[in-house]
């Protein structure tokens, strides 16, 4: 599967142009240099949501061991990597009540395992990272 996409890709990615992905009104230009992050220090295996906290920055969630979220700028420059063991991240959502911001993990049940993928259905759980109850480290 991942060969078929990769064939079915790989000439838009190789073409002068900008590569311009959606449908009616919802378009979006393809930039793969946008993100300033090593992989070494923050590596990516599937990324599942996105989401801007009231600063601007953008968490990613992924599903690699190593960190659960990667937070950027807007312009893609690198901020840190958030691990607290959660894994299996398949959605995200950044509110503010009271004045505190929050982020809430949605959790699929499955995990990625350090070795990779080994899906292994659990039951959800709410975890409470120290420092991380808000965006910013208390």
């Amino acid at each position: 599967m991942r060969l078929l996409a990769l064939l079915l890709v790989s000439p838009l990615l190789a073409a002068d142009s900008p590569v311009v992905l959606g449908h009616g009104t919802a378009r979006y230009s393809l930039d793969l240099k946008w993100a300033k992050a090593d992989p070494a220090v923050a590596p990516i295996v599937n990324a599942h949501a996105l989401a801007e906290d009231k600063a601007g920055r953008l968490y990613l969630v992924t599903d690699h061991p190593k960190n659960d979220f990667i937070v950027f700028e807007k312009d893609g420059r690198y901020v840190r990597s958030i691990s607290a063991g959660l894994g299996g991240g398949h959605g995200l959502e950044i509110f503010e009540k009271d004045g505190v911001e929050y982020l809430v993990h949605v959790d699929s049940g499955w995990h990625m395992a350090a070795e990779g993928w080994n899906p292994s259905a659990v039951a959800g759980r709410r975890h409470t990272v120290p420092g991380y109850s808000r965006l910013r480290p208390a």
